[in-house]
């Protein structure tokens, strides 16, 4: 887990590995147990060779702060078979 601060609101960054959908939701359920007072819980995965499969969510950060930003650090990186959370 990595912390960083930016001006009053602090931010941690997990990276999951992960092997299909199932196990993404389990992921995501833990990390939001362990973050239950946290706002928000921005997320974004990639599956499958060459991370043929892929999806992102804000989760109430306004629309592309969150996910989509997450995503592309994912694509830069060419990892697949991957979660990021950052809470």
């Amino acid at each position: 887990c990595e912390i960083e601060k930016v001006k009053a609101s602090r931010f941690l960054a997990d990276a999951i590995p992960v092997r299909d959908e199932p196990a993404i939701e389990a992921a995501l359920k833990l990390v939001r147990k362990e973050f239950h007072d946290a706002r928000h819980h921005g997320w974004a995965w990639r599956l499958g060779a060459g991370g043929a499969r892929f999806r992102s969510s804000d989760d109430g950060e306004p629309g592309g702060s969150a996910g989509k930003p997450i995503l592309q650090q994912i694509e830069a990186r060419e990892l697949s078979d991957v979660l990021v959370v950052v809470t």
